[in-house]
C-alpha cells in the first residue's frame, strides 16, 4: 500500500508505504510537517493518492488477493498568526495648577470581546511627552470577557509636573491583540469593543496663606484709636464664597455621524441651604475643529438642569438611574443644540456664612448617530 498527499500535481513529502500485506485491519499514516501553506490544504488543490501493487515477485508465491480500503482521513493542524490593533486617546483636559506635582495616576478602561476566546488581549499604558516616555509598565488583561468588565492601573509614587499632563503631552495608548496559537479551542475572529478610558490624577499643591500685619510698627497688635485708621481683618470666622467650575467637553464622532449628547451625572456635598447650579451650553467647534470656552454663567439663562442640594435635585446623581430623578437628559438642549460638537458645563456653588458645597466629580455621554 502506498500512501502520497498532493496539492496539484505536485507531492507532499515522501509517500508512505507498508508492504507487510496484513490480513487484518492495519492503519498507514502519512505526517507532512513543514513546507505547508494554507493554499496547498485548500478544497482546489489538496489530494490524497493510495495506490496498491503486486509486485512481480514469485517467491515464495504471489497468489492473487483483493486489497480492501475502509477509509482515507486527513487531519490539519494550523497555528493562526498574531493580529494587533491599537489607538492613543488625549485631551482629557486635567486642569491642574501650574506648580503642583502629580504622585499618582489610576488609568481605568472597560471593554469586552464579541466571542468567547483564550487568545484576545487588550492592553493599556500611559505615556507623557505626547508618547515618548511610558508611565509605568502596560497593563495587559488576557481574560477575553464577553461581557464588560473594567481594568484598572495605578501608579503611584510619581513626580511629574503638571505640564506633563497638557492636551497633547498626556496619552493612553490602548491596544487589541489576537495571539497566534490554536489552544483553547480554536482561534476565532472576534470584535473588541471598548466602551471608556478614564484616568484619575492626583496631585500635591502647596499654598502659603498668610494675613498681612496690622500695624507694621506694633508687631501684630491694632491701634485703639477710634475709628481704627489700621483695622484688621476678623480672621476668626471663615468666610466662604461662590464658585464657579467650568468644563468644555468635545464630541468626537466618525465622518458621516454626528454627537447627540445623552445624560449627565455628578456627586457633590451640600451642607445645609447651599447648592451647585449646572448649566449646560452646546455649540459649533470653531473653524480650526477646536471647542473654544465660553463666558461661564451663573444665573439664568440658561435654565440649570440641575440643581444638587438637600431639597432639590440629591446631591449624588448616579448615572446607573432610570432617569427620574438621575441621570438629567441632555436632550432638553433641544435640536440643534443636543448635536453640536462642543459641550460647556457651569457648575456654580452657592454657600452660607458658615458652610460651602463640594462638587467632587462629573460625568456627561454621549452617542454617536447618523448625521442629518
Amino acid at each position: 500500500l502506498g500512501l502520497q498527499a498532493y496539492s496539484g500535481v505536485n507531492p507532499l513529502g515522501t509517500e508512505t508505504t507498508d508492504a507487510t500485506g496484513p490480513t487484518a485491519d492495519t492503519t498507514a499514516t502519512q505526517v507532512v510537517t513543514t513546507g505547508l501553506s494554507r493554499t496547498d490544504v485548500s478544497d482546489a488543490n489538496l489530494s490524497v493518492r493510495a495506490r496498491v501493487s503486486r509486485d512481480s515477485s514469485t517467491t515464495p508465491s504471489n497468489p492473487d488477493f483483493t486489497a480492501y480500503l475502509d477509509y482515507v482521513t486527513v487531519t490539519v493542524e494550523w497555528t493562526a498568526p498574531s493580529s494587533e490593533h491599537w489607538v492613543s486617546y488625549g485631551n482629557f483636559g486635567f486642569n491642574i495648577p501650574a506648580d503642583a506635582t502629580v504622585t499618582s495616576v489610576t488609568t481605568e478602561a472597560k471593554w469586552k470581546v464579541s466571542a468567547s476566546t483564550a487568545l484576545a488581549e487588550l492592553a493599556f499604558q500611559a505615556f507623557v511627552g505626547a508618547g515618548a516616555t511610558a508611565l509605568g509598565a502596560e497593563q495587559v488583561d488576557g481574560t477575553a470577557p464577553t461581557s464588560d468588565v473594567i481594568r484598572t492601573q495605578t501608579l503611584s509614587g510619581l513626580s511629574l509636573k503638571a505640564e506633563d499632563f497638557l492636551n497633547g503631552t498626556f496619552l493612553v495608548r490602548v491596544r487589541a491583540t489576537r495571539t497566534s496559537g490554536t489552544q483553547g479551542g480554536g482561534n476565532p475572529d472576534f470584535t473588541a469593543y471598548l466602551d471608556f478610558v478614564r484616568v484619575t490624577v492626583t496631585y500635591q499643591h502647596s499654598v502659603l496663606t498668610s494675613v498681612e500685619e496690622c500695624n507694621h510698627s506694633n508687631n501684630w497688635t491694632a491701634t485703639k484709636l477710634v475709628p481704627d485708621p489700621d483695622a484688621c481683618r476678623d480672621m476668626s470666622t471663615p468666610q466662604y464664597v461662590p464658585f464657579t467650575v467650568t468644563r468644555v467637553f468635545q464630541a468626537a464622532c466618525p465622518t458621516g455621524t454626528a454627537p447627540l449628547w445623552r445624560n449627565f451625572a455628578y456627586t457633590t456635598s451640600t451642607p445645609p441651604n447651599t447648592r451647585v447650579e449646572f448649566r449646560f451650553r452646546s455649540f459649533a467647534a470653531s473653524s480650526d475643529g477646536t471647542c473654544i470656552a465660553l463666558d461661564s454663567v451663573t444665573t439664568d439663562p440658561p435654565v440649570a438642569l440641575a440643581v444638587a442640594s438637600l431639597t432639590q435635585d440629591p446631591e449624588t446623581c448616579s448615572m446607573a438611574g432610570n432617569g427620574n430623578p438621575c441621570p438629567k437628559d441632555l436632550s432638553a438642549l433641544g435640536t440643534p443644540q443636543d448635536t453640536y460638537a462642543c459641550l460647556q458645563m457651569d457648575a456654580h456653588g452657592v454657600p452660607v456664612a458658615d458652610a460651602t458645597p463640594e462638587l467632587i466629580d462629573w460625568n456627561v455621554t454621549y452617542d454617536c448617530v447618523d448625521a442629518q
